[in-house]
């Protein structure tokens, strides 16, 4: 298990975490096959330490072991539990799941303050993410998660050096969009037939039934439940 926390005023926690997991990559594409397999439940915990700085609560967080067993078992582990506004928590439980149009269709808020005519899939794109078509995309708000390392692989060493680079750069456009990414380029790919149990069983997604209040912890496309 190895962990990270991040007090830096000048370097981005997701530049840190770029360049930690590009480095694991890059470790293991230049090891050796059977050493590779030995490590692929290794975990790593990255907690930024201003998430901390907030009320931290069993209802919107979950415990360090419970975020580091979710990583071992299923690949990636998120430190805050999914949310949404009052006049949708009052009807709907929230998910991290969120909906691939919405997904790929995301841009900044105006309210941000912060020009950009990117969206999600533009700038995925631009990093050379590999992403499969129509899947369900998870969401980790905030930095602080575990990752299993077999899921680092995922993505190729290139996505990693231009995703190092990027973050390098300390933009407030990237660093928004890297936060909202990072579950989806470090988790798997869902089976066809559990999307399709999950979309039958979700009521509604956000947007839709209710308004997405708080851009920093709730996104449209949001699958609900």
């Amino acid at each position: 298990l190895g962990t990270l926390s991040e007090n830096c005023q000048s370097t981005s926690i997701d530049f840190l975490i770029a360049s930690v997991i590009h480095n694991r990559v890059l470790e293991d594409k230049e090891t050796d096959e059977e050493v590779v397999k030995l490590r692929r439940y290794e975990i790593d915990l990255f907690l930024h330490d201003d998430e901390f700085s907030e009320d931290v609560t069993p209802q919107n967080s979950y415990l360090a072991k419970e975020i580091v067993g979710r990583a071992f078992v299923k690949g990636f582990g998120c430190k805050r539990r999914p949310y949404c506004s009052p006049s949708c928590s009052s009807k709907f439980t929230p998910s991290i799941l969120h909906t691939p149009s919405a997904f790929n269709n995301y841009v900044i808020p105006a309210t941000v303050n912060i020009s950009s005519n990117y969206t999600m899939e533009k700038w995925l794109e631009e990093m050379g993410a590999k992403m499969e078509v129509n899947q369900l995309r998870p969401i980790c708000y905030g930095r602080s998660f575990a990752v299993r390392r077999e899921e680092m692989s995922l993505q190729n060493i290139q996505f990693w050096r231009n995703l190092v680079l990027r973050m390098s750069l300390n933009n407030a456009v990237d660093g928004i969009f890297a936060e909202r990414a990072w579950a989806t380029i470090l988790s798997n790919t869902i089976l066809n037939v559990s999307q399709a149990v999950l979309k039958a069983r979700a009521k509604s997604s956000l947007g839709i039934s209710s308004d997405a209040n708080d851009w920093k912890k709730e996104m449209k496309g949001m699958l609900l439940f």
